[in-house]
């Protein structure tokens, strides 16, 4: 299987698992947790007053379907997400990068690199978002 194909299957997969997130699992969510969507979820980004109307509504015992579920977000797309969009960024980058045209000067392969990063810069903060919130 060729490096392109490969980059779009994990990016369908990454589109899939966004899908399943945001389609199948937040709707069920917001309603079993009367406090809003997943936070991440939330595009727009959310303020800290969003991340403690959440704990506690989670913290109520009669919202335990909503724990349960949030608990399956983070521990099944969620945590396979991050993994498959990094790598698949990466191979697109890799792929892609040397030799595009980025603000009037051609991208040099060291340069991809250090592009590279920035794919992974954002799964280990996705994955510590996630880590933080479980615990």
């Amino acid at each position: 299987m060729g490096t392109n194909k490969v980059i779009l299957l994990l990016l369908a997969l990454s589109g899939a698992l966004l899908a399943w997130m945001f389609f199948g699992l937040d709707p069920e969510f917001q309603r079993l947790s009367g406090a809003g969507s997943f936070l991440d979820a939330r595009l727009s980004g959310y303020e800290t007053d969003a991340v403690l109307a959440l704990q506690a509504a989670l913290a109520d015992p009669a919202r335990a379907d909503a724990r349960d579920l949030l608990q399956l977000m983070y521990l099944g797309p969620d945590l396979v997400l991050p993994l498959v969009l990094t790598l698949s960024l990466c191979l697109l980058f890799r792929g892609y990068a040397p030799g595009a045209l980025l603000y009037g000067r051609r991208i040099e392969v060291r340069h991809v690199r250090l592009l590279c990063l920035l794919p992974i810069a954002y799964g280990i903060v996705d994955y510590a978002e996630n880590a933080s919130f479980l615990l």
